[in-house]
């Protein structure tokens, strides 16, 4: 059998990079797994999901940060280098040309607003 993570792990894993490194995060495939992974599956469990978050940020030593998420995801949002760096990969990924940095933005708060 092939062994994988669940969704909820995955998601909580680029969620916690995401959170904890903030305008430092260039890495755009970041936001683009968590914008995907929540349209395409409709089977997320939210208190996997939320139980994901917490252990993994306990993990990493980063669980004071996830009271904060929502301010981190607004500077994240509000970033004009941000914005450009997302730009730079919707021009060189086509798959991510269609996606609005705006429901980027949107599908971090529902995670956030999950693990509140």
């Amino acid at each position: 059998p092939i062994m994988s993570y669940n969704i909820e792990t995955i998601l909580s894993e680029k969620f916690e990079t995401i959170i904890s490194r903030g305008t430092l995060n260039t890495r755009m495939r970041d936001y683009y797994d968590v914008y995907i992974l929540l349209t395409i599956n409709g089977s997320i469990s939210n208190d996997k999901l939320k139980n994901a978050i917490v252990k993994t940020a306990t993990h990493r030593g980063s669980e004071k940060l996830l009271s904060k998420a929502n301010d981190i995801i607004e500077e994240v949002s509000d970033n004009e280098t941000m914005k450009s760096h997302w730009e730079q990969y919707q021009i060189k990924f086509d798959y991510a040309k269609s996606i609005s940095w705006d429901g980027v933005i949107k599908k971090l708060l529902l995670v956030s607003k999950i693990n509140h």
